[in-house]
């Protein structure tokens, strides 16, 4: 399941563009012969990157920021959907990919635990190798007897979000809030200010607040949300492949804020998906049953009839 993308509606001053464009034209960083119908071409191209970049997911324009590659307008979305690899891998298993685990360190506790533990398995358990990719570190980090973990800042993200642990749900909440900064991907209210505001308040004032912000009230626990509301109340780490549809062991791509209300409603429906499968894998079983069954029968009457047979014979 995808997020439905919401075009950003944007406002451009033409005035204010032309203008920077003949600046730019004054300090030589554009051709002396720039007329009218290429400053209009440049304000649409222009125009279409800005629009095309402010409604990419905040994992896809970090990873255009990080490519520092040369993308034009119209290629934006393409290249920033390559860019953007996707983690997942149809695993139902929350942090492993069919039983195996992701990590290089917990891989090699479990080789270690078998007995099967390589010389790369044996450095990363000495911490001199990286718990995620197994890379061996760089020579100064061992000098200056530092303990490190990983052995960069993209292990480190990865790593961190994709081992398990018991801290992994907090770090995937706490790299998703860099990116989306607490933002529902669906209805777009800010749930990070909600909470904040709310915290404000005294417990008498938040329930008309709420309310006035159209926020659907928990159906349980609702005087421990009002008396001590908590941030993980109003927004939710969502998968957008669902573990139990395969999005398990993924990395931060395959997850989007959203707030506690609609995070509720895509739940529900997740339920009635798997339950709407149950039915139809166990309506396909019980077609496959019932055919056997009439196989088992039709063969019990062929046997019947040879016997009839060989009785007419026999008279």
């Amino acid at each position: 399941r995808k997020s439905p993308k919401k075009q950003c509606a944007l406002q451009f001053d033409d005035e204010r563009m032309r203008h920077m464009l003949s600046e730019l034209n004054g300090c030589s960083l554009l051709p002396n012969s720039c007329k009218s119908n290429l400053q209009s071409t440049m304000i649409a191209e222009i125009k279409l990157y800005v629009t095309s970049y402010m409604n990419l997911r905040e994992i896809e324009k970090k990873a255009v920021k990080e490519s520092n590659e040369a993308i034009a307008a119209s290629a934006l979305t393409r290249t920033a959907g390559r860019l953007l690899q996707s983690t997942v891998c149809g695993s139902t298993d929350r942090y492993s990919n069919g039983g195996q685990a992701l990590g290089a360190k917990e891989r090699a506790i479990e080789n270690q635990k078998n007995n099967v533990a390589t010389e790369s398995d044996n450095l990363v358990l000495q911490k001199l190798a990286c718990a995620w990719c197994a890379g061996p570190f760089q020579t100064q980090n061992l000098t200056i007897d530092v303990d490190a973990t990983y052995c960069s800042w993209k292990c480190a993200e990865e790593g961190r979000v994709r081992r398990g642990n018991m801290f992994s749900s907090t770090k995937i909440r706490s790299s998703l809030f860099e990116l989306e900064r607490g933002v529902c991907q669906l209805c777009k209210i800010d749930a990070h200010a909600l909470y904040c505001r709310i915290k404000s308040l005294q417990p008498a004032e938040r329930l008309n607040t709420l309310l006035n912000a159209n926020w659907k009230l928990p159906s349980t626990k609702r005087d421990r949300f009002l008396q001590d509301p908590e941030e993980h109340d109003f927004w939710q780490a969502d998968h957008i492949t669902a573990v139990a549809e395969g999005g398990g062991g993924s990395g931060m791509d395959n997850f989007r804020t959203l707030c506690t209300p609609c995070h509720r409603i895509e739940t529900s429906k997740l339920h009635q998906r798997l339950k709407s499968k149950r039915l139809n894998e166990g309506s396909e079983g019980s077609g496959k049953q019932l055919d056997i069954m009439a196989a088992f029968s039709k063969v019990k009457e062929d046997k019947k009839k040879k016997k009839r047979k060989r009785k007419r014979v026999a008279d």
